[in-house]
């Protein structure tokens, strides 16, 4: 009876235990997800590195850039695999003022070079005009190539805004006195703005049940294991306490 009693005690500190570790993994997996990363625990988001030109200079010069410019885009992550091609081939936009630019956009495949496997050309198919402010946009629905990271998560699902001049004098002046020197601009100053802020609420509560939700399923699961697992010791006891039973 002793020894039944030591086994139905160890068996209960283990049970315990469990539920304090299933506990604490649960609200770890949580508080991943409340980064705004997009996908499977643990992944991290996709982030924009830069935007230069294909040899290397700033787009911020004060004088603007050429008028057949060619854009180097840099990410942290694989963004030119064949699966997420067709998707990211379509995530790049040139425009100024309300216009819209034809833009040709392009990669060096990871299976020619590996090294370029993060990197995204981009060009305008007609030469800009002088002396105007562009802007271009990367949708916050850019992929990796792990089909999880996008770059809405490190961007508060904005994606990212970039601006710049063309050099030269613009053909009707004095209508945008207001262009100043180009900056590349990750459009992230909105995260303070109301619809972040109940964004960031949704994903937050949205957080908390599936925490708790996991929470109940795990607790619930191991009850019910631990239930079944004592009535095997009991009615295993109970037999050996037949089975030692002197027979008459």
């Amino acid at each position: 009876m002793k020894k039944f009693k030591h086994e139905f005690i160890i068996f209960h500190i283990i049970f315990l235990l469990s539920i304090l570790f299933s506990t604490a993994n649960v609200y770890a997996a949580a508080s991943g997800l409340q980064t705004g990363t997009p996908g499977t625990y643990g992944t991290k988001p996709l982030n924009f590195i830069s935007c230069t030109l294909e040899d290397g200079s700033e787009i911020d010069i004060p004088n603007g850039i050429t008028l057949q410019p060619k854009f180097k885009f840099q990410f942290d992550k694989s963004v030119v695999n064949m699966l997420i091609w067709e998707n990211n081939s379509k995530c790049f936009s040139l425009y100024t003022g309300s216009e819209n630019v034809p833009i040709v956009v392009s990669k060096v495949d990871d299976t020619v070079s590996f090294d370029m496997r993060q990197t995204i050309f981009m060009h305008p198919k007609k030469s800009l005009e002088p002396g105007k402010t562009y802007y271009i946009k990367i949708s916050p629905k850019l992929l990796a190539k792990n089909l999880n990271s996008t770059l809405g998560g490190s961007t508060n699902g904005k994606g990212v805004t970039l601006s710049f001049k063309t050099q030269g004098q613009a053909a009707n002046p004095g209508t945008n006195s207001s262009s100043s020197t180009a900056k590349n601009t990750i459009n992230n100053a909105s995260a303070n703005s109301p619809d972040a802020d109940q964004n960031t609420s949704q994903n937050s509560s949205a957080v908390s049940k599936m925490a708790l939700n996991s929470w109940i399923e795990l607790v619930s699961g191991i009850v019910i294991a631990g239930w079944i697992i004592t009535e095997f010791l009991i009615k295993r006891k109970l037999k050996k306490g037949r089975n030692d039973k002197p027979s008459v």
